[in-house]
């Protein structure tokens, strides 16, 4: 079966669009609540900056400029450790 080659700018056809088909499905797309969505992702994003705040607080630092790789560690076993 030979394929057909696409170039930039051709249309496919909307079946074939992976981000269609998963609207095509009447239980899913009942379940997307955009107004929901935006508001998960909002406190999903607050809580990675505070997170990341809290983290730098705990390294000494003030700025993401003060960040350096040696200041994180990551265990290779019980007692080893390396930066």
């Amino acid at each position: 079966m030979m394929m057909a080659s696409l170039h930039p700018g051709d249309a496919l056809p909307h079946q074939h669009l992976p981000g269609r088909r998963r609207h095509q499905d009447p239980r899913r797309s009942r379940a997307l609540d955009v107004p929901d969505k935006s508001e998960r992702v909002r406190r999903y994003q607050q809580a990675t900056v505070a997170q990341a705040v809290q983290m730098m607080a705990s390294l000494g630092c003030t700025r993401p400029d003060e960040l350096h790789p040696g200041m994180v560690m990551r265990r290779l076993t019980h007692t080893d450790t390396r930066s």
